[in-house]
């Protein structure tokens, strides 16, 4: 499971830190934090290596440093709830409570609607697909269907059977 609550992946060292969209291809993204963004490159650089292909053309990496910060084009949001939603857990029920009680209904309804837009990685047929820590661990949410998957494959799958959104 990620320190780094904001962060898709596995490989954090840190509970906190900015996170970045690591473009996948086709309009699918990983939102990862630095240690995990390091990992994913040096996996695709290995994977690369291991098959014979190109590295560029099958296995590309991205640089950190031109990459887009995640939920920076929220900029109508102030300076705290920037904090308040970078540092909040989404997946600790507890965690929630407090944002709720500390912020308000309204309040924590947008900070949660964003938070579901910025980390959907994928949209099919309508459905917004989005990782989320659970007591199995990482699982692909398929919209407000209120079903998760072991794999975005099967989200997808599901997501094209589902009735349009």
């Amino acid at each position: 499971m990620s320190l780094n609550p904001m962060c898709c992946g596995s490989h954090c060292r840190r509970e906190t830190g900015p996170v970045k969209v690591y473009p996948l291809g086709g309009g699918a993204n990983l939102i990862l934090c630095r240690d995990c963004w390091e990992w994913e490159n040096s996996y695709r650089r290995g994977r690369g290596f291991k098959t014979g292909n190109n590295i560029e053309n099958n296995f590309p990496t991205v640089n950190w440093d031109s990459a887009e910060v995640y939920g920076a084009e929220e900029s109508e949001v102030s300076s705290v709830g920037v904090q308040r939603m970078s540092s909040i857990n989404w997946d600790d029920p507890e965690a929630r409570l407090a944002l709720i009680e500390s912020v308000g209904v309204a309040e924590y309804n947008r900070q949660a609607e964003a938070h579901r837009t910025n980390s959907t990685i994928e949209t099919v047929n309508g459905h917004r697909i989005r990782p989320v820590s659970s007591r199995f661990g990482r699982l692909f949410m398929v919209g407000d269907t209120g079903t998760a998957f072991a794999t975005l494959e099967q989200a997808r799958a599901f997501a094209n059977k589902e009735s349009p959104k």
